[in-house]
This record gives C-alpha cells, sequence and structure tokens, in this order.
C-alpha cells in the first residue's frame, strides 16, 4: 500500500457587483435585484482529486491521496456613485458594508469550518465511500449556510439593513423608503 498524504486548501478570492443608484436607496434596491438578489455573496466551489490503488483482494480501489481546493468567492458590491455623495450617506455605506462584510465572512467560516481536513476523512478509503463523505460535506456546509441565512436573515440582525440618510434641507420620510429597512442582503 502506498504512503497515505494529502492536503486541503481553501482558495479565497474577491469580486464586485457594481450598482449604480443616484441614493443609497436606489443603490441597494439595484443590487439586490441582480444576479442572486443580493447586496454580497459567498460562493463555495470544492474540487477533490484523488489517487489510487488496488486492494490487495483486488475488491475495491482505495484513496491513497486526497488533494481538497475550496475555492470561496466573496462578492461585496461597488456604489458607482459613492463619491458623489455626502458624508453621512457615506458614512451609512461604510457602516452598511461593514456589517455586510462581517455577514459573508460568516459563511467562509462555515465552510472553512467544513472542510478542514476533508482529505484526512478521504485516504484509505474506497472510491465510492470517499465519494460519499465528500458530497455529503458540501451537502452539509450548504444547509449550515442556508441555516446561518435564515437565522440571520440574510444579514438583517448583524445590521445589514440600510437607514435613510439625509444630506440635505429635504426630508428623507421612512414610510416612504421602508426598502430600507427590511432589505435582504
Amino acid at each position: 500500500m502506498p504512503p497515505k498524504k494529502g492536503t486541503t486548501k481553501i482558495d479565497k478570492k474577491n469580486a464586485t457587483i457594481t450598482a449604480s443608484g443616484k441614493n443609497i436607496t436606489e443603490a441597494i434596491t439595484n443590487l439586490t435585484s441582480q444576479g442572486k438578489g443580493e447586496a454580497g455573496s459567498v460562493t463555495c466551489a470544492p474540487e477533490k482529486d484523488v489517487k489510487i490503488y488496488q486492494a490487495e483482494d483486488k475488491s475495491d480501489e482505495i484513496v491513497y491521496e486526497a488533494d481538497v481546493l475550496v475555492t470561496e468567492t466573496k462578492a461585496m458590491p461597488v456604489w458607482t456613485e459613492l463619491d458623489q455623495q455626502c458624508e453621512p450617506v457615506k458614512k451609512e455605506w461604510a457602516r452598511f458594508y461593514s456589517a455586510l462584510d462581517t455577514h459573508e465572512n460568516g459563511h467562509i467560516s462555515i465552510d472553512e469550518k467544513a472542510f478542514k481536513d476533508l482529505h484526512k476523512k478521504l485516504l484509505g478509503k474506497t472510491t465510492s465511500a470517499a465519494d460519499k463523505i465528500f458530497n455529503d460535506t458540501y451537502a452539509q456546509a450548504n444547509t449550515d449556510n442556508n441555516t446561518y441565512d435564515t437565522t440571520t436573515k440574510h444579514g438583517l440582525t448583524q445590521g445589514t439593513g440600510v437607514t435613510p440618510v439625509q444630506c440635505g434641507p429635504e426630508k428623507v420620510s421612512q414610510s416612504e423608503d421602508e426598502s430600507n429597512a427590511e432589505v435582504e442582503v
């Protein structure tokens, strides 16, 4: 039997979601109307590469080397008109962005925990058992991420809701801008 070896690597990548809007409400609305309907996201893409040998009794192929690569792509928003906004709006955007970043990092933490040392669980297993362990791990990570989103209301309980901010003499009405209070991100 060959020596067992392998690695599990988490590769973190960053991406952006661009939105336009004359005010923060419009920017958030435009963000959440794109793609996944969220202002930010994390995409988890796990892959495995295994090497096998034939068991001595010729009954099964056994994994002796397993390399797992989990690519985590965090997409965060870019508001194209941010530089044109007054200081209170910029501060609200920065607060929102920080809360969203915390929420998305929570997804990455869930995946890191789920996939930690996964290669070790594959070593010495039959190819079908290794496939099941890999697929079950990915499915559980997805379930845990869905639970996290439900528990945090997609980050709203972590502060990702946006508060209407006023720059000039015009009044910003909470009732006109209710989308901010419960925008899922």
